[in-house]
């Protein structure tokens, strides 16, 4: 439901919804991934080809990397009026209608700042790209699959920036 506040996540709160399993600070994600491509290599250790005791090597010496790499999460929760989730509440009662429109009035009849700030940015986008959004939102509601939901998305994706409209808002974009 947040998808169509313009909200941004910081990584704790991607960790409290669940969009996230470990915490790296940006500036360590290339040593990450270089520590964990490691962890993929044999190293003389037996890795996975080796079967069993080579399997449980790899996935020790992966899950150590990533633990080295990545930094404990802060305590969750309490969060602060610069947080998205601070809003869940507000962003649950007005989202979570069956339809935009019911969604539009009820940012309109909220009466706090964060129901006019939500509304104004659903108003300044494309009512094509909210409507594809909400819907897509409602499909992944329904699936129990992850994967399938990202899986739609990307190809909704695709399929709107292959068309001649797309390209020609595109090419205004500076």
């Amino acid at each position: 439901r947040r998808g169509q506040t313009g909200a941004a996540l910081t990584g704790p709160e991607c960790y409290a919804l669940g969009l996230a399993t470990h915490l790296c600070e940006a500036h360590a994600l290339p040593q990450l991934a270089d520590a964990l491509g490691e962890g993929f290599s044999d190293g003389g250790e037996g890795g996975a080809a080796a079967g069993g005791e080579g399997e449980r090597r790899l996935l020790w010496r992966v899950s150590r990397r990533l633990s080295d790499a990545c930094v404990e999460l802060p305590p969750l929760g309490g969060w602060g009026e610069e947080h998205a989730l601070y809003y869940a509440p507000q962003v649950e009662a007005a989202f979570s209608r069956g339809s935009l429109p019911e969604v539009m009035r009820a940012l309109e009849e909220g009466g706090t700042e964060w129901h006019q700030a939500a509304l104004e940015v659903l108003r300044e986008a494309s009512p094509l790209a909210l409507s594809l959004t909400f819907a897509q939102l409602r499909a992944a509601e329904e699936t129990d699959c992850w994967a399938a939901a990202a899986r739609a998305e990307a190809e909704s994706c695709a399929a709107a920036a292959a068309t001649a409209d797309f390209r020609a808002g595109a090419g205004l974009l500076h």
